[in-house]
């Protein structure tokens, strides 16, 4: 048998097989052959150092495609471009998290009482858990390279029997990392098909969970939206509350008026009261001045009675023939040397009617007293009780209009009230005024132009009653 020595073996063409199978990346034995991706060429860019870790990865892993990651984790030879690979990953997922324009939700499996769970974990639990894989196939490459052979110095025939022991190790070996290497690919092919299941039910989970996102904004939009609501609506109470207090204020200030106005009222009944009494006792009195305005009547009737009388001795003076005495010739002659005109019958007429004017005067004397007592009765009672009304009710009452004008032009208004009082003074006025037309009619008849005592009485008296009532007025 030929020896060989290790160049040679290292050279042979079942050396190359073997080398080649510890060469194999593990991402080329999982991928059987396949033509080379976007990915792998990335990797091998980076590995070459033709391409920087900094590069546009997202093109290529087509918005953080958990399958292309893992492969470059995997894929890419150095730890400290690794490392970077993985932080420039975590920032620009950290960046498009806070600027919301992600919401990517990951799935990780485990076992429980023999069923496969699902949990959500953070995107750099995935991360490390790559980092971990990427470790263990990494001390299975140094095993792998700790028992390459190597020229040492021997003799050849030690050479050679050290070669073969080599190598029937070595092949033992071999084909214990093969095995190996295919259980570690049936279970890298098994983990990647959980991995491609999870990926799917990441996604179904991912378009789940951002409905649900949607859904929780809406609802969050709603909250707010009975947020301000309800801050409307506490407003809107707080308005109600200070309109209930005014009210109640108001209340308060009511009940106090109507109070106040239950006192004012009980005075006011107490008042009435008063004035009624004090009405009651006026009725009292008007009785009394009924009967002293009767009493008048009756003094009144017997100064017309008495004007009567002196009416009549006028009378029958003028139509009795005149015989004059000595006496009354010496009284004419008198009379006549004065420078008095007439005839005889004129002048003792005159002096018969002096005569009367004492009568008369005397007349008038107890006619002050009437008015006297009619200024009285008319200053404590008669200002009391005058309405406008009554003054007019009073006018209708006296027919004749001009009697009207003379007695408002003598009296005055306001003793034609519509009281009992005044319609005893009316009547009283009415008679006097009778009288008096009575008399002046009379003097009309006789042509006598002078004053005569009707007028002196009627005259005089009414209109001292008139000033009587004007000066009380004035006060």
């Amino acid at each position: 048998m030929r020896e060989l020595n290790l160049k040679e073996m290292m050279n042979s063409r079942g050396s190359l097989l073997i080398m080649s199978a510890f060469s194999l990346d593990m991402d080329e034995l999982g991928s059987n052959g396949i033509q080379k991706d976007d990915v792998d060429i990335l990797i091998s860019r980076i590995n070459s150092g033709k391409d920087s870790v900094y590069r546009e990865w997202r093109e290529v892993t087509g918005d953080f495609d958990l399958d292309k990651i893992k492969r470059i984790i995997l894929g890419v030879e150095r730890d400290g471009k690794v490392n970077l690979i993985v932080k420039q990953i975590i920032k620009e997922y950290k960046t498009l998290v806070n600027a919301r324009k992600i919401g990517m939700k990951f799935m990780k499996e485990y076992l429980k009482n023999s069923d496969t769970k699902l949990e959500l974990i953070p995107f750099e639990e995935i991360l490390e858990d790559y980092l971990q894989q990427r470790r263990i196939l990494q001390n299975a490459r140094r095993e792998e390279n700790f028992w390459e052979p190597a020229e040492i110095g021997l003799p050849q025939p030690t050479k050679n029997t050290l070669l073969k022991e080599m190598l029937d190790e070595n092949s033992a070996i071999i084909a214990q990392q093969r095995k190996k290497i295919e259980d570690l690919e049936k279970a890298l092919a098994e983990h990647e098909k959980a991995v491609s299941g999870r990926s799917n039910t990441i996604m179904l989970l991912h378009d789940k969970l951002y409905k649900q996102d949607k859904q929780l904004t809406i609802v969050n939009q709603q909250v707010r939206r009975a947020e301000r609501q309800s801050m409307r609506d506490q407003q809107t109470l707080s308005t109600l509350r200070e309109h209930v207090s005014e009210l109640e204020v108001k209340n308060i200030n009511l009940r106090q008026d109507a109070k106040q106005n239950g006192l004012n009222i009980t005075i006011l009944n107490s008042e009435i009261k008063k004035l009624r009494e004090r009405n009651s006792q006026m009725l009292e009195e008007n009785k009394e001045l009924k009967k002293e305005v009767t009493n008048l009547k009756k003094i009144n009737s017997t100064q017309e009675e008495t004007i009567t009388q002196l009416r009549q001795q006028l009378e029958e003076a003028e139509s009795t023939d005149l015989f004059l005495s000595a006496e009354e010739a010496n009284t004419v002659a008198r009379m006549r040397a004065l420078g008095f005109k007439g005839t005889s019958k004129e002048l003792l007429a005159s002096i018969r009617r002096e005569e009367d004017i004492i009568t008369i005067e005397a007349l008038e004397s107890k006619n002050q007293k009437l008015v006297q007592k009619m200024k009285e009765l008319l200053e404590e009672k008669g200002n009391t009780t005058i309405k406008i009304e009554d003054i007019m009710e009073g006018l209708e009452n006296i027919p004749n209009s001009p009697e009207k004008l003379i007695v408002m032009e003598k009296l005055g208004f306001y003793v034609f009230g519509n009281t009992p009082f005044s319609t005893q003074i009316r009547e009283l006025i009415q008679k006097m005024h009778k009288t008096q037309q009575e008399i002046q009619n009379k003097q009309i008849i006789q042509g006598q132009t002078n004053i005569s005592a009707t007028q002196l009485v009627m005259g005089n008296g009414t209109q001292n009653i008139t000033n009587a009532n004007m000066a009380t007025r004035a006060e």
